[in-house]
């Protein structure tokens, strides 16, 4: 929020870093990014305006990614967690453990489902344009 209500001055610190990964961690978990609907200036402007974006259902959620999203998306940059305590999380700690049911790998493993899913169609689609030219 703070780069779009410093857009003219070009206000930027690597704490904005972090609103940015809470958001990709939304996107990755709900395939779209928070205020998907709106049209792009709509949406710039909504997001310095409304609370920070959550999941949709986070009772579907770990705790710890809830939690993860709770710091990392915190409006005021003073009050967002830093990179550095952000790597302390429990949520980070489950992940790097290697464990192959942890939340990331999920994550991961229902994308490349999606994707692959969609490289399907689109090959479909290229044959069948194919056969008609």
């Amino acid at each position: 929020p703070e780069v779009i209500m410093a857009m003219e001055a070009g206000t930027y610190a690597c704490i904005s870093d972090i609103w940015s990964l809470g958001i990709t961690m939304i996107e990755l978990a709900e395939r779209r990014p928070p205020l998907f609907d709106l049209h792009t200036m709509a949406a710039l402007y909504q997001i310095p305006s409304n609370d920070p974006p959550t999941l949709a259902q986070p009772d579907a959620w770990s705790g710890h990614l809830v939690d993860f999203l709770a710091q990392a998306l915190v409006k005021e940059p003073e009050g967002r967690t830093s990179a550095k305590a952000l790597l302390e999380h429990p949520l980070l700690a489950q992940c790097a453990g290697g464990d192959d049911s942890s939340v990331l790998a999920s994550l991961i493993r229902r994308s490349k489902s999606e994707v692959r899913a969609q490289d399907k169609e689109f090959e479909k689609g290229k044959e069948l344009l194919a056969k008609l030219n």
